[in-house]
């Protein structure tokens, strides 16, 4: 999970900034979506300076600062946008981060109870407070903040949370500690108000920060999903589901894009049988040019929803986003063939590295505006050489050198990706391939790295959107043989 992932669930107290300060802010994500850090950190700045109590500018400032590991001015900057807005629950996530990697653990402990008192549901929080507390030796207070991310985050097949709840586990015995009952389930009883039908989104105004243009479908009721796309979902839990809709839809239509991709994350979460939910989140993932995860969500709705302008909605919007991507447009889209819980229980075997290999150092990336500085070349140069001679150790040192020396260095984070695969630290890989790929998203290697990764991780059936676009993808980083192994895969995970 991105380590700024957050939630934000009240609307922002701050006073409206100009509509010229918003034009600076949205040119800003752009071309922060496009890898060009200077130019985006000129325009947030411009932002900020145009509407002083924006706050939006200034967590951003705080990112870019946070990534050229400038981690003093982070700090100052977050600190900046609560001060701005005391409800922006993002930028104390990202506090909290930044003044954990400077080991000021008492304060990242009240940056992180900050957080989760605005955003109770999202356990990345409570793993923040878990590790700043473990860092300050207060067992007591890390096994209470592990027991509630194990509240929050009920997903068994995540690998992070067997692992917590193995320290969570170890902890009580070192206390004395007996385990917290397991909640209740909801109460079979409906409420009074059930969530109205789930009405088709608008296209969000003026959508040119949607690169891919995504499709919307017509304004109607959707159809109800198939009965065996998903479980029946409590009614709370449909009806907070769709409560985030609403507000992940109000979200993007006041331009924060980031704030309502994970507002719809949240609702999807909460409801997988939500068809709007599932629609919406490729929309806000296309906005932010994450393709691959776009066209998941995408073919997920079209096992869903039998609704004829929904499907169409849908193939138009994978066939766009592959474009994009740079695959060939697909007659029939690939539909995601069972649900993950259907899938067979053995595992395809996966390499002790990644099969791509890192980007030949003589076709070094080039930005907008200028090409790698020495160090930077350097740096990738030597680390390829490691890498191929498997020292996936001091090869990873030194991508993380060239990252240092060029922030926006797209293959330097693939190539990161693939020693932190070799490595079997695959959070990490899968992290940096998405980097990569946010960076430059006409790069093929990354979506390679991502689905091998995501199968590592036990996670088979989100792979496969992945090395779909890879098999097809007309990069000239992409491999023939490589693309072979990919469409292989796909067959192996629908079997």
């Amino acid at each position: 999970m991105n380590i700024f992932a957050a939630l934000i669930c009240a609307a922002s107290l701050a006073a409206a900034p100009s509509d010229n300060a918003k034009k600076e802010y949205e040119r800003g994500q752009r071309l922060a979506a496009n890898g060009e850090a200077a130019g985006a950190k000129e325009a947030y700045e411009n932002a900020a300076k145009m509407s002083p109590g924006y706050p939006d500018p200034i967590n951003e400032l705080g990112v870019l600062a946070a990534g050229a590991g400038n981690r003093e001015e982070a700090v100052e900057l977050f600190k900046r946008a609560t001060a701005a807005d005391p409800k922006f629950a993002l930028a104390y996530n990202n506090l909290g981060y930044v003044l954990r990697k400077l080991n000021r653990f008492p304060e990242a402990v009240e940056a992180y109870k900050k957080y989760v008192e605005l955003s109770p549901k999202d356990g990345a929080g409570y793993v923040g407070l878990a590790e700043s507390f473990k860092a300050l030796g207060d067992k007591q207070s890390q096994l209470a903040a592990l027991e509630r991310y194990l509240e929050v985050d009920t997903d068994e097949k995540n690998p992070k949370r067997a692992d917590r709840a193995s320290a969570a586990e170890k902890l009580r015995k070192e206390l004395g500690v007996a385990a917290k009952p397991p909640p209740q389930p909801a109460p079979a009883a409906q409420p009074a108000a059930q969530p109205a039908a789930q009405p088709a989104s608008q296209p969000a105004a003026a959508s040119a920060a949607a690169a891919a243009q995504p499709a919307q479908p017509a304004q109607q009721p959707a159809a109800k999903p198939a009965a065996a796309a998903a479980q029946p979902v409590a009614s709370d839990r449909a009806a907070f589901a769709q409560q985030r809709v609403n507000e992940a839809l109000q979200l993007r239509q006041d331009r924060k894009m980031r704030e309502s991709l994970f507002a719809f994350q949240d609702a999807a979460n909460a409801d997988p049988s939500n068809t709007q939910a599932i629609f919406e989140l490729g929309v806000a993932y296309a906005m932010l040019n994450y393709y691959p995860q776009a066209i998941e969500r995408w073919q997920r709705v079209l096992s869903m929803s039998a609704d004829p302008k929904i499907q169409e909605a849908a193939k138009q919007n994978i066939d766009k986003a592959q474009k994009k991507m740079g695959a060939a447009p697909s007659a029939q889209p690939a539909v995601a063939t069972q649900p993950a819980q259907q899938q067979p229980a053995a595992q395809p075997a996966v390499q002790q590295q990644p099969a791509s290999q890192p980007q030949a150092a003589a076709q070094p990336a080039q930005r907008q505006g200028g090409g790698l500085s020495a160090d930077a070349q350097q740096a990738y140069t030597k680390g390829v050489e490691l890498y191929t001679a498997q020292d996936y150790a001091a090869s990873l040192a030194l991508f993380n050198k060239a990252i240092a020396a060029q922030p926006e260095f797209p293959q330097a984070f693939a190539a990161r990706g693939s020693s932190n695969f070799a490595l079997r630290d695959y959070n990490k890989a899968l992290a940096d391939y998405s980097q990569a790929m946010r960076l430059d998203p006409a790069l093929a290697s990354p979506l390679f790295g991502v689905g091998e990764t995501l199968v590592a991780l036990g996670r088979r059936s989100e792979a496969i959107p992945y090395y779909q676009a890879y098999a097809v993808s007309r990069a000239p980083d992409a491999q023939a043989n490589l693309q072979a192994l990919a469409k292989q895969r796909v067959e192996e995970i629908s079997r």
